[in-house]
């Protein structure tokens, strides 16, 4: 069994650009089972959570390096594309500033009904550095393509 400082591992919800009512029942629900939620999000919602990281004005040149060689291969549009791909460095300046090793990200449009670090956590294999839990459809075994960083909670 894995010890009790799990109980400080803080839940992520990350959202840049606005503050779209759903984003509220995804902090919310979040909220209600786990003690730490952070927000890291801009300017447009800076004042919509208590715990929010403002990015705005951060920098994060292995983001803007990334930037220059990604090459866009998904349907999605850059609209969603390129946030996706800016949650994860901005999570990973996060996580070194504040000195965090283990963190679980949900996404901003996701409710969420359990406490992570009492009930995921203890599950999850001793050396797991990352998991994405996605359901695979019944009947459909090679449809693994769903599970992206698109999809993080």
């Amino acid at each position: 069994m894995k010890s009790i400082e799990t109980l400080e591992i803080p839940v992520i919800i990350a959202h840049f650009g606005g503050k779209p009512n759903y984003l509220k029942f995804a902090l919310k629900s979040a909220a209600n089972f786990n003690n730490k939620v952070v927000l890291i999000g801009d300017d447009t919602n800076k004042d919509f959570w208590q715990n929010h990281w403002d990015t705005t004005l951060v920098e994060f040149d292995k983001y803007e390096n990334f930037q220059k060689c990604y090459v866009e291969m998904s349907d999605y549009s850059k609209k969603y594309e390129i946030p996706v791909w800016k949650r994860m460095f901005v999570l990973g300046k996060w996580m070194k500033e504040n000195d965090h090793r283990r963190i679980f990200l949900v996404d901003s449009d996701a409710m969420t009904f359990a406490n992570y670090p009492e009930e995921v956590y203890p599950i999850l294999p001793n050396d797991c550095i990352a998991a994405l839990m996605t359901s695979t459809p019944k009947n459909q075994d090679n449809f693994r393509w769903a599970s992206s960083p698109h999809f993080s909670y």
